[in-house]
């Protein structure tokens, strides 16, 4: 006797889901607000020497570009300074001089 022939289920086709894109702040070479992703809090400095966040008003004190050559973020209203960090704890973020002025 003949032995059924049994035909292939075919499996479900799985759609993949599409991943969130994300894009950059700004055009390269261009300065930009550095905000928070779900609050209109952006990185700003009122004094030119402590970093905070504070409400997104566009002012050259919450417009920083990435400088590639160095790996730095430079802010418009002082361009001569980049973020950093205070002392070797960390634990405080501020501007200072972004060709490797010794703090003091």
């Amino acid at each position: 006797t003949p032995s059924a022939t049994r035909t292939p289920t075919p499996s479900a086709t799985r759609t993949p889901t599409p991943s969130a894109t994300r894009t950059p702040c700004c055009p390269p070479g261009s300065y930009c607000a550095i905000q928070l992703q779900d609050a209109p809090r952006c990185i700003t400095t009122s004094d030119g020497y402590n970093v905070v966040m504070a409400d997104c008003d566009g002012s050259t004190e919450q417009a920083w570009k990435f400088d590639p050559q160095n790996n730095t973020l430079r802010l418009l209203a002082h361009p001569s300074k980049c973020l950093d960090i205070e002392g070797y704890t960390g634990s405080n973020i501020i501007l200072w001089y972004c060709e490797g002025k010794a703090r003091g």
